[in-house]
């Protein structure tokens, strides 16, 4: 039965990355980064070591990818220090996983949250005109 339900919750996850604007996606990651730490945190006050380490390791891997896609082109500055951002956040997950410290897991949480939240505020004007673009910038490529 866990295995059907996590197979139906695969299908319905790729189905929704397939169809989701890159605005969408940006929120899937950080919904998904958010719900890793918290596994990872209760992994470590249950001295699980090895899911403590598939925890951390996904969220490290989100982390990684929201990185990779900050566009510094607008604001140099405030693309280096979101970059700042997650490389201290990078930082703090591997000295939380070898110290098995939830305190520090949580502290990414809390960043990342704050981060998704603004992520969250954009309107949704400007996420409509920019996707518009995107898709006239897509189609002009071809």
């Amino acid at each position: 039965m866990r295995r059907a339900l996590k197979q139906y919750q695969n299908f319905n996850l790729e189905a929704e990355i397939n169809s989701a604007s890159p605005y969408r996606i940006t929120q899937m990651l950080f919904e998904g980064c958010i719900r890793f730490l918290k596994l990872a945190k209760v992994a470590v006050n249950n001295k699980d070591f090895e899911k403590k380490a598939e925890y951390i390791s996904k969220a490290e891997a989100i982390i990684a990818s929201l990185a990779a896609t900050v566009d510094t082109s607008h604001s140099e500055d405030l693309g280096s220090n979101l970059i700042n951002l997650y490389d201290f956040c990078l930082e703090s997950l591997l000295a939380a996983s070898v110290e098995m410290n939830a305190d520090k897991i949580d502290a990414v949480e809390k960043i990342i949250s704050e981060i998704k939240a603004g992520w969250d505020q954009i309107p949704q004007e400007e996420v409509a005109r920019s996707e518009m673009i995107r898709q006239q910038n897509s189609h002009a490529a071809e």
